[in-house]
């Protein structure tokens, strides 16, 4: 993909391309589309074995989990 278009697409933008507005590149679309490429580029598994149902996904409403997920990415494109 070319970033560079792509901040530059007055279809997308819908105001002037040409001026720095730094809320084009902090805001929702750039994060979908960093999850999207992260999705599309990368195979994704549990580290040192472990089973998905090893994974404690119990919904609550208090602080942060104890321990954090943690997935192990293997780059899949080749180029």
């Amino acid at each position: 993909m070319n970033t560079w278009a792509i901040g530059r697409d007055y279809n997308v933008w819908s105001e002037n391309v040409e001026e720095f507005h730094p809320k084009r590149f902090i805001g929702f679309v750039t994060v979908q589309f960093v999850l999207a490429q992260l999705v599309h580029c990368f195979s994704w598994e549990l580290p040192n074995g472990m089973k998905s149902n090893d994974v404690d996904m119990t919904e609550v409403i208090s602080m942060g989990r104890a321990n954090h997920l943690v997935a192990k990415p293997t780059y899949r494109l080749v180029v």
